[in-house]
C-alpha cells in the first residue's frame, strides 16, 4: 500500500479546477441535446440503475449546464460482459430482442435508433473471469477484438464521437497482479483511441485518485463496494473522467462540488489518517500518516504512535509534521496487533487504532487442471509429490515448481484493499497471482494452543461471484475437501482438534474462476475464546 502523500484537502472548488484541468480536452464534445449511448457491463448498468451511478451524475450535471435542453442517456449494461462477448450482443440484436441490466432498455432499438456520442468502458470482466491472461499475445488478441467493436457498433450507431473509457480498479490496491495487467489493458485502450480516432476517458486514473484523496482524510476509505464495482464516490469519479475526457470541464467542476465534496461533512476536521504496508517478511511495516487541517488552520501536529507489548518502533515513536512514517516490526502473532496514534495541535486531538492481522504463508498462481472434470471438483488420490510433502509439514521453504511453473511462497498478510479486507482470517490470491482458470493457492498458518482442544473450522467467502473448492488439513489430516461457492450461504463448518503446542493448518484453494478469497477461521466449543492461540507464519515443529 502506498504511502500518504502531502494531504490534499478535499474541500469543494478548492482543488477541483486545477484536477479537471490536468486531463480535460481543450473543446467539447458535447452538445446539450445529445443522445449518448453507454456500452459496458454491469459497472455501466450500475451507472444507470442506481440513483448515484455515473450515467446519473452526468445527467444532473447536463441538466444544470442545459436547464432547457433533453438529453438522451442510455446505459446497454450487462452483468459479466466482455469484449468479446458484446460482439456476441450486437451481433444477437441485429435479429432479435435483446435486454441487458437497465429494466425496459432494448439492445437492438438504441443501437439501431443510433447516437450522437458513444461511450464503450469494457474490460473488467476479461480480468476477473479471466477471459484473458497476462500473456503479451493474448492482450494484444483482446485489444484487436475490442478495435473490431468499435468499429462495429461506429457502423451501426453512426455517432458524432466516440469515447473508450479505461478499465476502473480491480481490488484497491494499484500494485496488484489484476491491476498490473489491467494496466497493460489501458495502455491498449489509450492505443485505440489514437488509432480508431477516439476521445480517451482515464476512468481508472480518476478512480484512484479519488480513492487517494479520500484515503488522506480517512484510512478505511473505499472507491468500490466489491472490490470490482463502484461505490458512489467511484461512480463520481467515472462520471468525472466522461465529462473531462468530452471536454466539459466547468460541467466536470460543478459535479465535482456536489458529488465528491459531500465526503467533507463526514469528517471532522482537523483530520488524522493512516496507511499500512507490510514488507514480504511481514515481521517489518510502516505506518505513514497525515494531517489535514482545518480551513485556515495551519497547523502541524505532535504525533506519537504507542506499541503493544513485544513491538518495536524505529527510530522514535514520536514525531512532529503534517506527514510522516513510522517503523514498527515485532510478532504479528495474535489475531490482531493493536498500535494506537494521537495526534496534538493547538489544544486539538485526534487519535485511533491501528491494527496489524496476524499473516498467512501463501503460494498462488499453481496450476492444478487435473483438480475439475468437465468444471466439477474432483479431488484425487493422486496428490503431487509437493503436496505430500505440504501435508506431512515439510516443503514450506522452497518454491513450488508445476506445470513448467516455479512459484514462490510469500508471508500475506491481510488488506483493506482486497476481498475480504483486513480480517485476519482472510486470504485472498488475488494479492499475489493473477488467478488463471485453474490455478491454485496454497495458505499455511502455525497455530500455538497451550491445552489439546476441540475447535470447529469455520470456512466462508466474500466473493459476490466465482467457483473455487477449498480442501483443507489440520496436523495433516483432512476436515473438509468441497467447492465452498456452491455450501449454503457459501460457508461451512467442520470439526477438528489441537494439539497442545504448535499446531499447522493448510488451506488449498482450487479456482475456477471469478472471485478468490476465502476465510478460515477457528471457534472454540463450550464458550472456549481461544484467547490464548497465537500464530505463525513461520513453519514450526511441535
Amino acid at each position: 500500500m502506498n504511502t500518504l502523500r502531502n494531504p490534499i484537502r478535499f474541500f469543494p472548488g478548492l482543488f477541483a479546477a486545477a484536477l479537471v484541468a490536468l486531463t480535460a480536452r481543450a473543446e467539447p464534445l458535447l452538445r446539450p441535446n445529445d443522445r449518448i449511448v453507454f456500452v459496458g457491463d454491469s459497472i455501466t448498468g450500475l451507472g444507470a440503475k442506481q440513483a448515484d451511478g455515473f450515467v446519473q451524475q452526468i445527467a444532473w450535471a447536463m441538466r444544470q449546464a442545459h436547464p432547457d435542453a433533453t438529453p438522451t442517456l442510455i446505459a446497454l449494461g450487462g452483468s459479466g460482459q466482455s469484449v468479446g462477448s458484446w460482439l456476441d450482443v450486437e451481433e444477437r440484436s441485429r435479429t432479435a430482442m435483446t435486454l441487458l441490466d437497465v429494466p425496459n432498455v432494448e439492445v437492438k432499438t438504441t443501437l439501431d435508433q443510433g447516437a450522437d456520442v458513444l461511450v464503450i468502458m469494457l474490460g473488467m470482466n476479461d480480468l476477473l473471469a479471466p477471459y484473458v491472461s497476462e500473456r503479451k499475445e493474448d492482450l494484444d488478441a483482446w485489444a484487436e477484438r475490442y478495435r473490431t467493436l468499435i468499429r462495429t457498433l461506429r457502423e451501426r450507431a453512426k455517432p458524432r464521437a466516440v469515447a473508450l473509457a479505461t478499465v476502473t480498479l480491480l481490488t484497491e490496491d494499484p500494485a496488484s497482479p489484476k491491476n498490473r495487467v489491467r494496466n497493460a489493458l489501458n495502455r491498449r485502450v489509450a492505443a485505440l483511441a489514437t488509432s480508431e480516432r477516439c476521445a480517451l476517458l482515464s476512468a481508472g486514473d480518476e478512480m484512484y485518485q479519488m480513492l487517494q484523496r479520500g484515503r488522506d482524510l480517512i484510512p478505511d476509505f473505499h472507491v468500490t463496494a466489491d472490490f470490482v464495482h463502484p461505490n458512489r464516490f467511484g461512480h463520481t469519479a467515472i462520471a468525472l473522467a466522461v465529462l473531462k475526457g468530452l471536454g466539459e470541464n466547468a460541467m466536470a467542476l460543478r459535479l465535482y462540488d456536489r458529488y465528491a465534496a459531500a465526503l467533507v461533512p463526514a469528517v471532522n476536521l482537523p483530520a488524522l489518517s493512516y496507511r499500512l504496508a507490510a514488507d514480504a517478511k511481514a515481521r517489518t511495516y510502516t505506518i505513514s500518516y497525515g494531517w489535514v487541517p482545518a480551513p485556515g488552520a495551519d497547523t502541524t501536529p505532535d504525533v506519537h504512535l504507542f506499541e503493544p507489548d513485544n513491538w518495536s518502533v524505529a527510530p522514535t515513536n514520536a514525531a512532529k509534521g503534517k506527514t510522516g512514517v513510522f517503523a514498527v516490526s515485532g510478532r504479528a502473532d495474535e489475531p490482531l496487533s493493536h498500535f494506537a496514534l494521537r495526534a496534538r495541535a493547538k489544544g486539538l486531538e485526534r487519535s485511533m487504532t491501528v491494527s496489524i492481522p496476524a499473516p498467512w504463508r501463501v503460494v498462488a498462481g499453481v496450476p492444478d487442471a487435473t483438480a475439475w472434470t468437465e468444471n466439477e471438483f474432483t479431488p484425487t488420490n493422486e496428490l503431487p509429490a509437493f503436496e505430500s510433502a505440504l501435508i506431512r509439514g515439510e516443503g514450506f521453504d522452497q518454491p513450488i515448481a508445476c506445470g513448467g511453473k516455479t512459484v514462490p511462497w510469500t508471508v500475506y498478510t491481510a488488506s483493506i484493499d482486497y476481498t475480504g479486507g483486513a480480517d485476519p482470517d482472510s486470504v485472498d490470491p488475488a494479492s499475489v497471482a493473477f488467478g488463471e482458470t485453474f490455478d491454485a493457492a496454497y495458505a499455511a498458518r502455525w497455530i500455538y494452543s497451550k491445552t489439546a482442544r476441540p475447535v470447529d473450522v469455520v470456512l466462508g467467502t466474500k466473493t459476490f461471484a466465482g467457483k473455487f473448492a477449498l480442501t483443507v488439513w489440520v496436523n495433516g489430516e483432512s476436515v473438509y475437501s468441497k467447492v465452498l461457492t456452491k455450501e449454503p450461504d457459501k460457508s461451512a463448518r467442520v470439526p477438528a482438534s489441537l494439539h497442545e503446542g504448535w499446531n499447522r493448518l493448510l488451506v488449498k484453494c482450487d479456482h475456477l474462476t471469478w472471485q478468490w478469497q476465502f476465510t478460515c477461521a477457528l471457534a472454540g466449543r463450550d464458550g472456549d475464546d481461544l484467547r490464548d492461540l497465537r500464530y505463525s507464519a513461520t513453519p514450526i515443529e511441535r
